[in-house]
């Protein structure tokens, strides 16, 4: 199905809480402790049960003020990932529809927020680009490949017919990219990354850009609209596979004086989020 990633070094606890709240009274609710933890095996393990109570007891109380009310939620997702969409397309017809049921239906967990990759990340089958010519600044040669043509993007658009089957609120696709094409980076390799991971100069950040741009484009053309981009997934981490270091202040100004004026030339409705 969807994966859902999490972005913290290898060595680190990884624990996900699963919280389910069940209100059998105003005075008392169960919560069920589902938990995934590195360090000592569980996958996705139930242990004991929790209770909230309104009798004082020695752990800290946890006041809520359903009456206030704060940002709203856009919605809950996961990613389209080239590993998702061929588990995906290896399913039988009848299980297809059970998976996009379970993530995307009324009764399932409703999702309405999409993640895609701009060129390849580590749930693809290997390294890939949209433009490999080197130092081709005009990216003349921009063109979506099979990866995402006969692979991620059907599933997206399967994703999406259902969603709106049922419903009128809007799904909501958003776009990050791991890694630039390898003749941008100054290792000259999508994997891992130098610090800084893209080459020195405001041609190459304006070619970032407009790849960007291109990628949105491209897409649209798909059937596939991109409600936002993030401009790069992971920007402190050089990892084993596809990714691109960024200091704080440089990915600053690239959103600033390159990414950010074009793709408001080009996609004035797009969210730019670092």
């Amino acid at each position: 199905g969807i994966n859902a990633e999490y972005g913290l070094p290898q060595k680190m606890l990884l624990t996900a809480l699963l919280l389910t709240l069940f209100f059998s009274s105003v005075a008392s609710q169960t919560v069920s402790f589902i938990q995934t933890s590195e360090g000592n095996g569980d996958k996705l393990t139930e242990k004991n049960p929790l209770y909230f109570s309104s009798t004082s007891s020695s752990l800290p109380p946890l006041h809520v003020n359903p009456s206030q009310t704060y940002q709203t939620i856009t919605g809950f997702g996961g990613a389209f990932t080239e590993a998702a969409a061929i588990v995906f397309q290896s399913l039988r017809s009848e299980l297809q529809q059970e998976v996009l049921n379970a993530y995307f239906g009324p009764n399932g967990l409703g999702y309405s927020v999409g993640r895609v990759a701009i060129n390849s990340c580590d749930f693809s089958l290997g390294n890939y680009s949209y433009d490999t010519t080197e130092n081709d600044f005009d990216l003349s040669d921009f063109q979506l490949t099979t990866h995402d043509t006969q692979t991620v993007i059907p599933f997206v658009q399967q994703a999406l017919k259902y969603h709106y089957s049922w419903s009128s609120t809007p799904f909501n696709i958003f776009a990050s990219p791991w890694s630039p094409p390898a003749w941008m980076k100054s290792n000259n390799q999508m994997d891992t990354s130098d610090r800084p991971g893209i080459k020195a100069g405001d041609q190459y950040l304006e070619t970032w850009a407009l790849y960007f741009s291109k990628f949105v484009t491209a897409y649209k053309e798909q059937g596939v609209p991109i409600w936002a981009i993030t401009a790069q997934n992971e920007p402190n981490w050089s990892t084993r596979w596809e990714s691109c270091c960024w200091t704080a202040e440089a990915q600053r100004d690239f959103v600033r004086d390159f990414l950010g004026p074009k793709l408001r030339k080009d996609h004035p409705v797009l969210c730019v989020d670092t």
